[in-house]
């Protein structure tokens, strides 16, 4: 299976628990891809503690949480 990964911008999390345009396409994304199983995603994003809850749903993506400071 193909591995791909996908480094979220900016401060909004993923899953699009606050919104954001290319954080909700990068969540259809996963959802789709969750039922066809075709790619094996690592998704690098924003820590939010509901996002990390909502991204336990997911069996076929990793995500990788960061924080900034500041």
């Amino acid at each position: 299976m193909k591995r791909i990964v996908i480094i979220a911008p900016a401060f909004l999390p993923i899953p699009a628990t606050k919104g954001g345009a290319i954080e909700s396409l990068i969540q259809h994304l996963i959802k789709e891809n969750e039922k066809q199983k075709k790619v094996h995603l690592t998704i690098i994003s924003h820590y939010e503690e509901k996002a990390c809850v909502l991204s336990k749903e997911f069996s076929n993506t990793n995500f990788i949480w960061y924080q900034t400071t500041g």
